[in-house]
């Protein structure tokens, strides 16, 4: 078991609603429908089988993000430093990251859920950086992680070697 299991095995509450409940098995159709939003497709290039896979990955916990009780979006918290993809970029030790999509725009909806993973992963007291990666020709999504702390660090290449937005919030 990791030592962060517990942690994120909980309910988050983003307000108004709004609410990121651990993902199971069981979500998958609801994940599955998401994908048929247009904007869902063309930003996470990832098949949903990967998100099914994710439930048991030991760095990853996957929410699905729920508005008054309907599924929106999804979101995962992943622990950034077994990832060879990243400690080849040298992220600090205990750097935590995100990824998420919604099917739900134009409500700030993506800043409240993205603030409230934020403070969920700053629970930890070891926790150093948190980082996403956004495709920089995606606007909505960097104004989004702006306005919940994320400063732009500059462009990389992602895991398929097409660019990235390197977005982080550091422990101060």
């Amino acid at each position: 078991m990791n030592p962060f299991d517990a942690h994120f095995a909980h309910v988050l509450d983003a307000g108004e609603g709004l609410i990121l409940r651990p993902l199971e098995h069981a979500d998958m159709p609801a994940v599955r429908a998401m994908f048929d939003d247009p904007e869902v497709a063309r930003w996470w290039t990832s098949p949903p089988a990967e998100i099914a896979d994710i439930i048991d990955e030991p760095t990853v916990w996957p929410y699905l993000a729920l508005l008054a009780g309907a599924p929106v979006g999804y979101v995962q918290i992943y622990h950034a430093n077994p990832e060879p993809f990243w400690r080849a970029f040298g992220v600090p030790t205990e750097t935590f990251g995100l990824d998420m999509f919604l099917t739900r725009r134009g409500e700030g909806i993506g800043t409240r859920l993205t603030r409230a993973a934020v403070l969920h992963v700053w629970a930890l007291s070891e926790v150093a950086r948190i980082q996403i990666d956004p495709d920089p020709a995606n606007p909505r999504a960097i104004r989004a992680y702006e306005k919940a702390g994320f400063t732009a660090r500059g462009a990389m290449p992602g895991y398929d070697g097409d660019p990235m937005l390197y977005m982080t919030i550091e422990r101060g």
